[in-house]
C-alpha cells in the first residue's frame, strides 16, 4: 500500500468525536476541566470554525485508560 492510498484510507473514515459538554458529561467534571485536559494534551481534539471544539473519542478512552488505578 502506497503512503497515498494509506492517506486515503484513513481520511475516508473520521475519527469520532464530541462536544466539549458531551465529554464532560462522560469524565463527570465541569467543561472547563475538560477545556483544559485538551489545551494540556492530555485529550486530541480539533475545531470547527473558529471556536467550536470537538474531542476524538478515541482520546477520551485512552485518557480514562492511564487515568485507571
Amino acid at each position: 500500500m502506497t503512503l497515498r492510498a494509506a492517506i486515503h484510507d484513513q481520511a475516508s473514515t473520521p475519527r469520532p468525536s464530541a462536544r466539549v459538554s458531551t465529554v464532560a458529561g462522560l469524565l463527570d467534571c465541569d467543561a472547563s476541566q475538560v477545556r483544559r485536559l485538551v489545551a494540556d494534551g492530555e485529550l486530541a481534539a480539533h475545531t470547527i470554525g473558529k471556536r467550536g471544539v470537538r474531542i476524538y473519542l478515541d482520546s477520551v478512552t485512552e485518557y480514562q485508560a492511564r487515568q485507571a488505578r
